[in-house]
């Protein structure tokens, strides 16, 4: 990745040093920090680490970085890795700009593109790299899958901040918001360019699904809580905005009308530390984390069970590793 953003970067300069310098940022948002989550699975998938299938490892982790970028812009987010990301970074450097909104504007442009390019550039690491023509088709395609899920999980995301619709499942938002580019993607492309048969890409499959499901999960957990110090994010923000996640979604169905107070006093945007301590100790009380918890746990089963007789023991052991990775880590 360093290589490859290097000769973006040169690139870029020829055209005009602003757009060298938004490469320059790209190429530092990007590498500031995260698990490589997505390499690693296709690394997995495919069964070892070459450098035929390098380019579509990076490919997936642009992809991430590209999401991200649009995710901080939906979410209104300046910060990313406990470092600016791109949108922050550009309020920065707009600075002169001395209306908030305009600036903020013309920043949120500059991720909006940043986020594109990553999104094309992609494919063409896709395209580029030296597996055969149908391979390559492939996994282009299911790049495009992944995209058009987590955009369908996104959209209902930020549609359940604002209504009030009973259908609303924070499963859904799971299944095709996280599940779907962060796991199924990366890893049953994998096992594609590795010629692994159907039926195995099919067990990875169902793996992928149920440990993103699971991850996040143990997400939602942190995000109320988790260590601040670990988790490097608010253990609150998720409380503050009124994130409709199974966890809260749970304990507002047996909340007490006291509990409720507490809840719309910190949605509301009460950010004092008793009312806080209370309103988590009342979701404990609830019984709601227990059954984010045994939800958690179900999915975990369920991601280990998918594939007890895959033909490849190593990758099934580093699968399985991964699950307790994943679901015992703090941040």
């Amino acid at each position: 990745m360093e290589s490859y953003f290097n000769k973006q970067i040169e690139e870029a300069n020829k055209i005009d040093p602003n757009y060298k310098r938004l490469w320059d940022n790209i190429k530092n948002v990007t590498m500031a920090g995260g698990k490589r989550l997505r390499p690693y699975l296709v690394f997995t998938g495919y069964g070892k680490i070459d450098d035929n299938v390098l380019p579509v490892a990076a490919a997936q982790e642009l992809l991430h970085a590209a999401l991200l970028m649009h995710d901080d812009i939906i979410d209104k987010d300046n910060i990313r890795h406990g470092t600016n990301n791109l949108n922050g970074l550009y309020d920065n450097i707009y600075s002169s700009v001395e209306n908030t909104d305009q600036r903020m504007h013309f920043a949120y442009s500059a991720a909006i593109l940043a986020g594109d390019l990553l999104i094309s550039e992609a494919h063409k690491l896709i395209a580029q790299s030296d597996f055969d023509a149908v391979k390559k088709l492939q996994a282009s395609s299911l790049l495009s899958t992944s995209i058009f899920e987590v955009a369908g999980g996104e959209l209902l995301d930020v549609e359940a901040s604002f209504t009030n619709d009973d259908n609303y499942d924070p499963l859904v938002v799971y299944r095709y918001k996280t599940a779907g580019y962060s796991f199924v993607g990366p890893l049953t492309t994998g096992g594609l360019l590795g010629g692994h048969s159907d039926q195995d890409i099919e067990k990875l499959r169902q793996y992928a699904i149920n440990l993103g499901i699971a991850y996040q999960l143990h997400d939602d957990y942190l995000g109320v809580f988790g260590n601040e110090d670990e988790t490097g994010k608010s253990s609150s923000c998720d409380l503050y905005e009124g994130k409709k996640t199974y966890l809260l979604g749970k304990f507002l169905e047996t909340a007490s009308p006291e509990a409720i107070k507490l809840y719309k006093a910190v949605t509301n945007g009460s950010k004092n530390d008793s009312t806080l301590d209370e309103l988590k100790a009342a979701i404990i009380n609830s019984g709601a984390v227990d059954a984010n918890t045994n939800l958690e746990r179900d999915f975990v089963k369920k991601s280990a069970e998918s594939i007890d007789d895959l033909a490849d023991p190593t990758q099934k052991q580093a699968l399985l590793h991964l699950i307790e990775k994943l679901t015992s880590r703090k941040s």
